[in-house]
């Protein structure tokens, strides 16, 4: 039986409260208390023949309004009116619980998921196991956004404007926060979330370092062992260095990503409040 899960806030860059289950699970969880779960739910032994299955939830995915071509489909039960409520998998993206209606609604497992291990009940978590795997669903995303590293981990952190904000960990490099923008992804580098009060959990500082040593290998005789975001400085990104092997500098970037100015800490007091480390 599903019953309501806690709404969790989490601080964006704008510093926003915005809410990890999408609005419409409150007001569909007297709705779906009255669920009956059915054990086998999709495979032939079940109650239902699975394809016959896998084409009424196609049929609601469609409704619900969600870009969703059902891989693995369950009947998780109905309600007394006998609408049904269905688990899908979407080979391009997260699955989603459906829960019928008109027009039906489509609950994102991962935020569901996320809820659940923010000590949420259990009850409206999604059972399949590729569901509840962030790191795989959050890594397809990352590609089609373009983002190049080694994903090693991958999070729900809440609600965006436009969908979901996702947290991409990179293996031995910065990570970022991740979310729709229109008709594309906006990509946020952790050493920007960080310097404007965000939280990135699934990146450190010393791959943050490396992400900034990386950038500037070759241009600047620093071996980085701390880095920052010092802000924006006439249309450029501002990036501060603490070296090991001496002090620091601090790195204009253009555009485009590229170094275009080193200037040693000692001599780099007049840009963007000097260096801090």
């Amino acid at each position: 039986m599903f019953e309501c899960p806690p709404v969790r806030p989490v601080l964006t860059l704008h510093g926003l409260v915005l809410r990890l289950i999408l609005p419409v699970v409150l007001a569909l969880c007297a709705q779906a208390a009255a669920a009956q779960e059915y054990d086998r739910p999709w495979s032939r032994g079940g109650r239902v023949p699975s394809a016959e299955v896998r084409l009424e939830a196609q049929d609601m995915a469609i409704a619900a309004g969600i870009a969703c071509r059902v891989g693995q489909a369950q009947l998780r039960g109905q309600d007394r009116d006998g609408a049904k409520q269905y688990e899908v998998t979407c080979p391009a993206g997260p699955g989603y619980l459906l829960v019928g209606g008109v027009p039906p609604t489509a609950l994102d497992c991962l935020a569901l998921e996320a809820s659940f291990r923010s000590g949420g009940s259990g009850s409206a978590r999604c059972r399949i196991a590729a569901n509840r795997d962030a790191t795989s669903v959050v890594a397809r995303l990352a590609a089609e956004a373009g983002i190049a590293c080694r994903i090693d981990n991958g999070a729900v952190l809440g609600k965006a404007a436009d969908g979901l904000l996702y947290e991409v960990g990179c293996a031995g490099a910065d990570g970022s926060w991740l979310e729709r923008s229109g008709g594309g992804w906006s990509i946020t580098p952790c050493l920007k979330v960080v310097a404007q009060s965000g939280t990135c959990a699934l990146t450190t500082a010393s791959e943050q370092a490396t992400t900034l040593g990386s950038r500037i290998a070759g241009r600047a005789d620093c071996d980085v062992v701390q880095a920052a975001y010092r802000g924006a400085v006439a249309g450029t990104d501002l990036y501060e260095a603490r070296c090991g092997s001496r002090g620091g500098v601090m790195v204009r970037f253009d555009s485009n990503d590229r170094p275009m100015a080193i200037y040693d800490c000692t001599e780099a007091t007049w840009i963007g409040g000097g260096c801090r480390f």
